[in-house]
């Protein structure tokens, strides 16, 4: 999900696309823990993976087992992301009792992965993303990213190879909300809150203020 500052795109996902997939997909939609401090993707990524396939509540286990077997998974998808995923899927849908469980991996605001993280962290999340994409597609990462960092991911590479194929890779563009909308956006939950009617001069100058900024 790609667009300029304010857009709303973390906001899309948040409170859209996530909730949506999770109360819909009766099951087979694995939404992982969301990604937000891109500095440190690879850690946190390793961490949102791990999370999934060592929880107690889903193995069964004690809090202590799951603490090793966290760390293990942990360190291996730090050194071969890619064999690490191979099992951790294998694992996964055991776990879930769904061969069809396809995993969504949420990063916010991932310019940050360009424009703040290290060099050697930002090679380590690209691996990691990489080894999402690749192969078979009962993986999926959804990311937001500021529309200036679009060539950035496009043509990111890893270990002479791009992140993302031709086929791999869909971006979802957001622009400038449509005037015609400001109303209903004021007026629907003054409706639900049981207000009085809203003044229309009300809504002509929050219009007056989206076409400044839009300007």
């Amino acid at each position: 999900i790609d667009g300029a500052s304010g857009r709303g795109k973390s906001s899309l996902m948040r409170a859209g696309v996530l909730p949506q997939l999770e109360q819909r997909s009766a099951g087979r939609w694995i939404v992982l823990p969301i990604v937000e401090n891109c500095q440190t993707a690879a850690d946190d990524i390793a961490e949102a993976l791990a999370g999934a396939v060592t929880n107690p509540i889903l193995t069964g286990g004690s809090v202590e087992s799951a603490t090793a077997t966290h760390k293990i998974w942990r360190e291996r998808f730090k050194s071969d992301a890619r064999s690490a995923l191979i099992d951790w899927k294998r694992e996964m849908r055991m776990l879930r009792g769904r061969e069809d469980a396809v995993a969504l991996l949420p990063i916010d605001q991932g310019e940050e992965i360009f424009t703040l993280a290290s060099p050697t962290e930002r090679t380590a999340a690209l691996r990691l993303i990489h080894a999402m994409v690749a192969g078979p597609t009962n993986k999926v990462v959804l990311m937001t990213l500021r529309g200036d960092c679009r060539d950035a991911l496009m043509d990111a590479e890893v270990d002479g190879e791009k992140v993302f194929g031709p086929k791999t890779l869909v971006f979802h563009t957001l622009g400038g909300l449509p005037t015609l909308h400001i109303g209903e956006i004021v007026r629907r939950p003054a409706e639900r809150a049981r207000l009085s009617q809203v003044s229309s001069d009300l809504i002509d100058q929050l219009n007056n203020i989206f076409i400044s900024l839009a300007n």
